[in-house]
């Protein structure tokens, strides 16, 4: 998975501390962004492999990011993973109705966890573009 990117949305420091820390063990790129507004503006300059994203995040929030990412024919096909502290199931389905990948809750997910599944949906991805 060298060379790959990520995207962090995320506006805690210490989570993307965090983040950074087990994604560039796992050998991926990244990069973050700590509100909606920063994150839309990277998505569309960096064109990510796939986005890490939380929901409560300022300026644009995680499901309004969600819908504007997979709206734009330029970056409806990178993979979001929802990495959040929000486990209702309301938030959980309205996330994968827009179109999320998946949705983890931050203080259940192992970092083990969190690669297996970025690996998987970015070989999805590059098994759909070939």
């Amino acid at each position: 998975m060298a060379d790959k990117k990520i995207l962090i949305i995320e506006d805690e420091p210490t989570e993307v501390f965090a983040l950074k820390k087990i994604l560039q063990e796992a050998n991926f790129k990244t990069s973050s962004a700590s509100d909606g507004e920063e994150g839309l503006k990277k998505i569309k300059q960096n064109f990510p492999d796939l986005v890490l994203l939380d929901i409560r995040i300022p300026k644009i929030n995680g499901f309004d990011f969600l819908q504007f990412v997979k709206k734009e024919d330029k970056t409806k096909n990178i993979p979001i993973i929802m990495l959040t502290n929000i486990e209702d199931k309301e938030s959980i389905k309205r996330a994968l109705a827009l179109g999320a990948s998946g949705y983890f809750v931050k203080a259940k997910t192992s970092p083990h966890e969190l690669i297996g599944t970025i690996d998987k949906q970015i070989n999805k991805k590059n098994e759909t573009r070939e």
